[in-house]
Parts: C-alpha cells; sequence; structure tokens
C-alpha cells in the first residue's frame, strides 16, 4: 500500500490521479454524537465546532500546491460515512428519534461494509467499491492517534488494506504522534500509530521533529520523561529558537487550585506588560 506517517503534509502523486484529477480525503475529530446538534446535517459539525475550518485548510492548500487544493474534500469520518451509505441522521431521526453513540457507530461499521463489498462476489464488490470512490486516489487522516476502532476499520476499508491489488488501494497519508493521546476514554488507540508500519508494510515514515511553538528547555524536558515511554516509533523534538525561562514546577491540590494557579500567572504576565497573545 502506497502509505506514509508523519507529522504533518500533504501527499501527490499526479501519475496516480485519475484523468488529472488530484483529491485528498481529510478528516478531522469533533466530538461523539452525543455532544452534536442531532437535527443538523452532520457535515455540520466541522464548521460549529471549528468556523472557518474548511476555509483555512483550502486556503493554506491554495498556498502550498496552487489549483490542486480545488479538489480537496474535507470531512470528518462519519460525515464520509454518510455519504458512503446515502442516508443523513436527520432522516433517521424521522424514523426512530434522536441518534445516540450507537447509531454514529452503525454508520462507521455501514460504509465499511459497503466498501469492502461483504457478502458480495468478487467482482461485484470490487464494481460497488470503484463506484463509491470514483475519482478519489489519496486519503489524509489527521490526527491518527485519536480515532477508535470504527475509524480505524472505515480508513482500512478506504485505503484497501485488505485488497491484493495494487492498482485497486488509495494513497493512505497518516499524520499521528504516538507520544500523545487524549481519547483512550472514548476507544482511540496510540497503537494505531505504532502500528501502522505493521498494517501498511510498504509505508514511508517522515518525521517531523523541529518544533515552531515551545523553547528549547520545554522541548529537552518533554523529551527526557516521553523517552521512558516503551513502544516508542522515536522522536528528538528540537527547536532554533532560544533556551528559554527555567521550567517551574507547581503541584497543585485539585484541579480547581491549578486553575487558580494558572489564572493568576497569567495575570501576573498580563501585568508585566507581555502581549496576551503570547501568554
Amino acid at each position: 500500500t502506497r502509505a506514509s506517517v508523519a507529522s504533518s503534509g500533504v501527499v501527490r502523486d499526479p501519475s496516480r490521479a485519475p484523468e488529472g484529477r488530484h483529491t485528498v480525503w481529510a478528516y478531522c475529530h469533533v466530538p461523539n454524537g452525543s455532544t452534536v446538534d442531532q437535527t443538523d446535517a452532520i457535515e455540520g459539525q466541522i464548521e460549529r465546532f471549528a468556523p472557518g475550518f474548511r476555509d483555512r485548510i483550502i486556503g493554506r492548500l491554495r498556498e502550498l500546491i496552487g489549483d490542486d487544493a480545488n479538489g480537496v474534500t474535507v470531512l470528518t469520518c462519519h460525515a464520509l460515512a454518510m455519504r458512503l451509505v446515502g442516508a443523513s441522521f436527520a432522516e433517521r431521526k424521522a424514523h426512530s428519534g434522536n441518534p445516540g453513540d450507537s447509531d454514529f457507530d452503525a454508520v462507521l461499521d455501514e460504509a465499511t461494509v459497503l466498501l469492502e463489498g461483504r457478502g458480495l462476489p468478487p467482482e461485484d464488490a470490487d464494481q460497488q467499491r470503484d463506484r463509491l470512490l470514483a475519482g478519489f486516489r489519496w486519503i489524509l487522516v489527521d490526527e491518527y492517534q485519536d480515532i477508535g476502532p470504527g475509524q480505524y476499520a472505515l480508513i482500512s476499508a478506504l485505503a484497501g488494506r485488505k485488497r491484493s491489488d495494487e492498482d485497486g488501494r488509495l494513497n493512505l497519508f497518516a499524520v499521528g504522534d504516538d507520544d500523545q493521546s487524549i481519547y483512550g476514554w472514548r476507544g482511540a488507540r496510540v497503537e494505531n500509530v505504532q502500528h501502522f508500519l505493521r498494517d501498511f508494510p510498504n509505508a514511508k515514515t517522515i518525521r517531523l521533529e523541529q518544533n515552531y511553538r515551545s523553547t528549547a528547555n520545554i522541548l529537552g524536558a518533554a523529551n527526557a520523561v516521553i523517552a521512558h515511554n516503551p513502544s516508542r516509533l522515536g522522536k528528538q523534538l528540537w527547536t532554533a529558537d532560544e533556551a528559554g525561562e527555567s521550567i517551574a514546577v507547581y503541584a497543585a491540590y485539585n484541579e480547581q487550585d491549578e486553575a487558580r494557579f494558572v489564572i493568576e500567572r497569567i495575570r501576573e504576565y498580563l501585568r508585566a506588560g507581555h502581549v496576551p497573545s503570547e501568554v
């Protein structure tokens, strides 16, 4: 499978694009179904939780790759699944009431079944997959370490991981960090990143280690702490910026005490004349 795993980026291979069309599937994560206004179309999730997100992505890509960015589609996994199965949660609400988490999970399973052609003869399964994915050659998955089992299965089916024919697979570019994972409570597994090379043995790994947000002191401490984690793919963060202030440690009594400490420090910085955007 043509696959890559990195911290960020876009994969382009014009020779693989059908009839000159350059397309990338991109996904961003939003809260699970229980936090979504379930009368809205699922495609509205991105705009509701991150206004202008699509436009910012397309605008940035246009700067990088020009008019090819016009072929980019930005979707959540659930929005893509709804398109593939040809339904909407609004329709489901009309028939069975507000959908819950199980409905959001079910639509991922339905789309995966369609893409894999389960229960169909091989030729019919191939025709169904080609019809569903006509014109698309690339998948870009952001925050790969945060995907859950249903999203993992859908992405694998999109890429054609189980297919033996190379031409029947799509190019997959996964953006992930195996040193972080905050969605374990909803089924996300950081092992998805660690197992990427097992799932896609011909994948190329690109490490983006230069950091533009933190000082050298912070990165040094972070590297030292995370080095104790077993089974890492491994990377060494660095910055061209200055060392910065020494790190201070505050042992908070509870979350309220932690919040109070942070607020007080922010106020101190502002009183000292620092610009709010620099805090």
